[in-house]
């Protein structure tokens, strides 16, 4: 008598789960893409957003991203437009 409640509350259990829905995965404004031996950023449809020509690039993170080019060292917002540091 035991086992039956215990596969019953089993399978009460396994009739109530639901599947997660990944809906509310965030995608980034701007994703870091490489072509040949250069970086750049596309957006989530796959079009380019900023030229494929930093030789680093970080992960956009609060709307900007980390990106070095000869050397030198920047930011680029999610638009696409370049800060670079002094």
């Amino acid at each position: 008598m035991a086992f039956l409640v215990i596969l019953s509350v089993c399978l009460f259990d396994v009739q109530n789960l639901t599947v997660q829905d990944n809906s509310n995965t965030i995608i980034p404004d701007l994703i870091p893409y490489r072509k040949g031996d250069k970086w750049g950023f596309v957006d989530k449809d796959g079009k380019e957003v900023t030229p494929f020509k930093y030789d680093k690039v970080s992960y956009m993170h609060d709307g900007s991203a980390k990106v070095e080019l000869n050397g030198k060292h920047g930011f680029i917002d999610k638009n696409g437009t370049e800060y670079r540091e002094e």
